[in-house]
């Protein structure tokens, strides 16, 4: 909660007061608190991370101010250790992520290449099917924006390329499990059960991504209902935790859940 607390502190200084001496003592604070964390909370830092070094791009600050070369060193010393995590493949990817951002950025600064930096983004994001609460949405945003410092780069146009093709993706298999969403409730509702049950399961396929986790969680919460009126008592159990595990998993990101 403190972390997440003077995370939005942090944003807000940034974005709304353009206060960036703020944003570098909140940073600061944050640091300690963050460090040796989950992905989640590492992320956040690594957020602020790359304002501030946007903020040293744009004049605001120069890189000793900023402390970025410290910085930098002690958040990739974190990134490195879950990246290494065979056993949190999830989170390991997303660590893998965030360390060839840093490197793409390390590039911009010295005026280096990061052609290598992209084909290896580029390999990172062809293993992100199946896993749930890879950030997909994010990760393709942070790509789109930085294209514009690389407008003439072949590497950068292949990369491009693929988040074209995850994105179309993506937002076909999520209004594919929208509609068997609306439709298993339907049938939930009319007390059709075990095609409550085949429709909603269907929908859990195309909803298990971290940007749908509340549908997610409706797909997996009406399954259970369906599963506890038919009897199958074990099979509502499982379903309803895991509708919940989504519920926490939100809360302790977010401070919330979106219904």
């Amino acid at each position: 909660q403190k972390i997440r607390i003077l995370y939005e502190r942090a944003w807000t200084a940034y974005w709304w007061y353009n206060d960036f001496a703020e944003l570098s003592q909140l940073y600061d604070t944050i640091e300690p608190l963050a460090l040796g964390q989950d992905i989640v909370n590492i992320g956040k830092l690594f957020n602020l991370h790359t304002v501030l070094a946007a903020c040293v791009r744009a004049g605001e600050f120069s890189s000793t101010e900023a402390k970025i070369e410290q910085r930098t060193a002690a958040i990739r010393v974190d990134l490195d250790q879950i990246a290494a995590d065979g056993n949190r493949p999830n989170s390991a990817l997303q660590a893998r992520t965030k360390l060839k951002f840093l490197d793409i950025q390390s590039a911009i600064y010295a005026g280096a290449p990061p052609d290598p930096h992209f084909n290896e983004l580029k390999a990172i994001l062809t293993q992100t099917e199946g896993l749930s609460s890879y950030p997909v949405e994010s990760t393709t945003e942070i790509i789109l924006e930085i294209g514009q410092y690389f407008t003439d780069n072949q590497a950068y146009d292949d990369l491009f390329e693929t988040v074209l093709k995850i994105k179309k993706e993506r937002a076909t298999k999520i209004e594919t499990g929208r509609t068997l969403l609306t439709r298993g409730y339907q049938k939930l509702r009319a007390d059709k059960n075990y095609e409550a049950i085949v429709l909603l399961g269907r929908s859990q396929v195309y909803l298990a991504v971290k940007e749908n986790r509340s549908e997610f969680a409706r797909a997996l919460f009406g399954c259970g209902l369906a599963y506890e009126t038919v009897g199958l008592n074990w099979s509502a159990r499982a379903n309803i935790l895991a509708a919940l595990d989504q519920v926490f998993a939100d809360i302790g990101e977010t401070g919330m859940f979106q219904v």
